[in-house]
C-alpha cells in the first residue's frame, strides 16, 4: 500500500481536514498499540468499544487517521481525514487494491479446513508462480481490507481466507475480493450459536459467488451433503461449478486414499489427468484439500509434475505431532467443531502406536442451543473407535463423556473440569510408547497441557 492522504480521501470519499495532501501512508492499523510510522490509523466501532478513545494515543506513531467523530483533532503535521463511517472507508480502501490487480483472486471459505485449505492452494501454486496469500488471521471482514492492501503486485495470483461468525459477513467481504475462483470446503456446525441452522451456513457461506460471473469458477466439496444439493436450497451460482471429492459428482476426484509407509497418499483423477500424491499431513480430511488445491493448480495452467511434488513437503501449521520422552502428542487444539473433531479422532486412529490411544478432548464453543447434543454426538463417536482410554476436560467435556458411555464404550473414560486436573492425571498415566490426541476449542487453552506433556 502507497496513498497519499488526497487518494485516501478521493477513495473513501473522505474530507481531509489536516495533513499534507501528498504525504503517504503505508499501512493500514486498527489497533492503536501497533501502530507505526507511516500507518494510517482506523478507529473502528466496536459492540463495547470506540477506537476513537485511543485516538491520540496512535498517533504517536501514526501518520494519519480516519475519523467519523466530530470535534476530533490531531497533533501538527498528522494527518486527518473525515467520513462517514470508518469500516466502510476501511472496505473502501481494500477494494481499490483489488482493483489493481488483473490476476487470478481465489477465495477460501468453509466451515472446518479453509485455513490449511488457502496454505495448501498457495503452496502447490508456488511450484510454480510468486503467490500472495492472507497472512495471520486477517480473514474477517475487519481483516481482509487490511490483507487486500498489502497484496504484493508482481505476484501472480492470491489466495485469500474469507472468514464468518455472523450473517452477511462473506457477503461484505466478497464484495471487496470479488474472487475469480471461490472455494468452499465444507457445511458444518462451526458457530451455529449465530447462525442456527446449517441452512443459514450454506447461504453466508456461498455468497462468496455472489459476484461471480459466468467466467469465474467455483470449486465445491461434493461429499458435502449441503454442497451437493445447492438447487434444493435456492442457491443458483451464475458461476462454472466444479466439484471436487470422493464421489460420483466430482469432476476432480480422490480414490484409493491410504496410509502407506507413514505417509497418506491417494490417486487424483482430473479429465485426463491421473496422479499418484503423497501428502506430508495428517488425515483423510487433507484428501480433500488436496484434491481441490491440485485441481486449482490444474485451472490455472500449473504443472501437474511440479504441483504433485509440492505436495510433499507441505507440512500445515495447525495438526501436528509432538513426540518428547514422556509422550507422542497430537496436538490439534488450536481449535474445534464436531466436524474437526471427528476428523481428528480419525488421524488418531490411523497413526500407529506401539501404546496405547489416548484421546484428551474438551469443550467446543459457539454451537449453540443444542450444543450438549453436538457434544454427546462426539462421545458416540468415540465410543465406536479402538480408543484405550477418553479424558474429558470442561462442563461441555462432561457431555463428551456421557456420551461415550451411554454408547457403551469399553475403554476408560475420565473426566475433569479444569485443564490443569487432566494434565496433572495424564502425566500420570501417560508412557513413551502411548499416543495422546488433544483437542478442544482455543479457549479452552489445552495447549498448556500439551507444554506439560512435552
Amino acid at each position: 500500500m502507497k496513498l497519499s492522504l488526497k487518494e485516501v480521501a478521493e477513495i473513501t470519499n473522505g474530507t481531509l481536514i489536516s495533513g499534507n495532501p501528498e504525504s503517504v501512508v503505508w499501512d493500514l492499523c486498527i489497533d492503536s498499540r501497533a501502530a507505526k510510522e507511516g500507518d494510517l490509523f482506523v478507529p473502528l466501532l466496536g459492540n463495547n468499544t470506540d477506537g476513537h478513545n485511543y485516538l491520540s494515543s496512535a498517533m504517536k506513531e501514526a501518520a494519519a487517521t480516519l475519523c467519523s467523530r466530530e470535534g476530533i483533532s490531531v497533533p501538527e503535521g498528522k494527518g486527518l481525514i473525515f467520513v462517514k463511517n470508518t469500516e466502510e472507508a476501511m472496505d473502501a480502501i481494500g477494494l481499490y487494491h483489488r482493483k489493481q490487480t488483473k490476476k487470478p483472486v481465489i477465495a477460501v471459505t468453509g466451515s472446518v479446513g479453509k485455513t490449511t485449505t488457502r496454505e495448501m492452494i498457495a503452496h502447490v501454486l508456488s511450484s510454480t508462480k510468486k503467490v500472495y496469500q492472507t497472512q495471520g488471521n486477517y480473514n474477517s471482514a475487519i481483516g481482509v481490507p487490511i490483507t487486500l492492501s498489502r497484496m504484493e503486485p508482481d505476484s501472480d495470483c492470491f489466495v485469500l481466507e474469507c472468514g464468518t461468525d455472523h450473517f452477511n459477513e462473506i457477503a461484505q467481504i466478497t464484495d471487496m475480493v470479488n474472487p475469480d475462483i471461490g472455494v468452499v470446503t465444507m457445511i458444518g456446525v462451526a458457530h451455529l450459536e449465530h447462525f442456527l441452522t446449517r441452512e443459514n451456513i450454506l447461504k453466508e457461506k456461498m455468497d462468496i459467488a455472489k459476484n461471480m460471473g459466468r467466467s469465474d469458477v467455483l470449486f465445491l466439496n461434493g461429499d458435502d451433503t449441503y454442497l451437493s444439493r445447492l438447487e434444493e436450497h435456492g442457491i443458483h451460482p451464475v458461476s462454472q461449478v466444479i466439484y471436487f471429492g470422493h464421489g460420483k459428482n466430482a469432476k476432480a476426484r480422490a480414490s484409493e486414499s491410504k496410509y502407506e509407509d507413514g505417509f497418506m497418499t491417494f490417486t487424483y483423477e482430473n479429465g485426463e489427468v491421473v496422479k499418484k500424491v503423497r501428502l506430508s499431513v495428517l488425515g483423510e480430511h487433507n484428501v480433500l484439500n488436496a484434491t481441490v488445491s491440485l485441481a486449482i493448480a490444474q485451472y490455472l495452467g500449473v504443472d501437474m509434475e511440479a504441483a504433485v511434488k509440492s505436495l510433499e513437503s507441505f507440512s500445515g501449521l495447525r495438526q501436528r505431532l509432538v513426540a518428547s520422552e514422556k509422550v507422542t502428542i497430537l496436538d490439534d487444539c488450536y481449535n474445534a467443531s464436531p466436524d474437526s473433531m471427528k476428523a481428528s479422532l480419525n488421524v488418531l486412529m490411523d497413526i500407529p502406536c506401539r501404546g496405547r490411544k489416548i484421546a484428551l478432548l474438551g469443550d467446543m464453543y459457539e454451537l449453540g442451543p443444542e450444543e450438549e447434543r453436538f457434544h454427546e454426538e462426539i462421545g458416540e463417536y468415540a465410543a465406536n473407535l479402538k480408543l484405550q482410554e477418553l479424558v474429558t476436560v470442561g462442563k461441555l467435556g462432561e457431555r463428551i463423556a456421557k456420551g461415550a458411555k451411554n454408547s457403551g464404550a469399553t475403554f476408560d473414560v475420565t473426566s475433569f473440569l479444569t485443564k490443569e486436573e487432566a494434565g496433572e492425571y495424564l502425566l500420570g498415566k501417560v508412557s513413551k510408547e502411548d499416543l495422546v490426541l488433544v483437542k478442544a476449542s482455543n479457549g479452552l487453552h489445552l495447549n498448556q497441557v500439551v507444554d506439560r506433556l512435552k
